[in-house]
């Protein structure tokens, strides 16, 4: 009997890993996140010829990896035409992710950190282990000071004892040229909390803290913007609660601008924080990470209500607010929220330099002050640790600045 040369039993055709049974999970894995069924169909049909290519190809005896994913589409640009090999690569990205998720898919290594990376991943862990910051604020923090060094040293080694007042003065003149005052200030702050965190290593003395520039931003100087209470009528009527996302829509909003919540905040609301008997609210700000309970007005309970009853779709996580779009089973974030109010605004026809949420903060703020709320009061309801972050309303109300205002003197001839 001639000899016949046979493929060792640990080189099985990795094909397998996309049997029948895997397609149908795909299936439900599309399902669950609610995607419509004619997308189902063309996400399962692109992951079924991957699979037919994957049989016959001598690719089928490899791994499963973004090298082998880049062979079936360089073989589908050379069959089909460009429109529908974008079609199959949107398909195959979602079934990586699944296999990715179930551990049948390697991650792709990312490049080997650099030492400026390295720097700065220890200068994150100190801010959120010793300072306590939010992942935003570190985001910020590390940017600031990967685009300092970066800037000072370059690809050359990073020798943070040589680091001099000069260093940081450069690198402030040349940032300050193309920032706004508010950027140049936040850049200011995480440099001196940098070279701090360097003087706690012993690597610098007080003196280079004290050799951080100081850029001049005067207290109280800016004047919050508001709305008038017809602008948030309009504001608040341009949602369509007929349909699902707009009920959503108007919930969201209706938080922020009849409690004063940030974006974040209604982001991370969740059922269990909702006390019906009490009819309050317990909101934990992504900012300082503190906690507060707020009493929840009538219309906000309402609007509440009638999403979670008529609109808020069946997913897997208590998030009051979530996507109605596929992928469904993930909560809206503080940016989509954003999207919600800018989007609004252009509907009402208001200024287009609006860009966030914080105008209905600043608006309520104002307007409770008007009506007679002391600035603790204020303080209390905006979450603010100081009652100087909440002075600035004084100066939008008009009613309490006209009653000090003193005449103004005539000149007679």
């Amino acid at each position: 009997m001639p000899y016949v040369r046979t493929r060792p039993s640990a080189k099985i055709a990795r094909a397998e890993a996309l049997s029948q049974t895997t397609l149908d999970e795909f299936r439900e894995y599309l399902q669950l996140r609610g995607y419509a069924v004619t997308t189902i169909q063309q996400y399962v049909a692109a992951a079924t010829r991957f699979r037919s290519w994957l049989c016959h190809s001598r690719k089928r005896y490899l791994p499963l990896s973004d090298a082998v994913m880049a062979s079936f589409i360089r073989h589908c640009r050379i069959k089909y035409h460009l429109r529908h090999v974008h079609h199959i690569q949107i398909s195959l990205r979602h079934l990586v992710r699944m296999l990715r998720d179930r551990g049948d898919w390697p991650d792709v290594p990312g490049p080997s950190p650099t030492v400026i990376d390295l720097a700065v991943q220890e200068f994150v862990v100190h801010l959120r282990d010793t300072c306590g910051l939010a992942e935003s604020t570190r985001r910020c923090h590390a940017k600031h000071v990967h685009q300092f060094l970066t800037s000072t040293y370059g690809n050359r080694p990073l020798r943070l004892k040589r680091l001099d007042r000069h260093d940081l003065a450069r690198f402030v003149r040349n940032f300050a040229k193309q920032a706004t005052p508010a950027s140049n200030h936040s850049l200011v702050g995480t440099l001196r909390k940098y070279v701090r965190y360097l003087q706690l290593l012993g690597i610098c003395d007080e003196r280079l803290v004290a050799s951080v520039p100081m850029i001049r931003r005067w207290k109280l100087a800016n004047i919050p913007r508001t709305m008038t209470e017809e602008q948030v009528h309009t504001f608040l009527s341009s949602f369509d609660r007929s349909t699902a996302i707009g009920q959503r829509n108007y919930g969201v909003a209706l938080l922020m601008a009849a409690l004063g919540l940030r974006a974040g905040e209604v982001a991370l609301l969740q059922l269990q924080d909702i006390d019906w008997r009490e009819a309050s609210l317990r909101i934990v700000s992504p900012k300082n990470r503190r906690v507060k309970v707020l009493p929840m007005p009538v219309a906000v309970g309402q609007a509440i209500v009638d999403y979670l009853r008529h609109g808020r779709p069946t997913v897997s996580h208590r998030h009051v607010f979530v996507r109605h779009i596929a992928p469904r089973d993930i909560p809206l974030s503080g940016s989509s929220i954003r999207a919600i109010a800018i989007s609004a605004y252009g509907r009402c026809g208001f200024d287009p330099s609006w860009k966030g949420t914080h105008i209905l903060r600043h608006t309520l703020a104002t307007h409770i002050h008007q009506h007679g709320a002391s600035l603790k009061e204020v303080a209390d309801l905006l979450g603010h640790r100081s009652i100087e972050t909440s002075a600035v309303y004084a100066k939008v109300n008009l009613p309490a600045l006209t009653a000090v205002a003193l005449p103004w003197p005539e000149v007679t001839t």
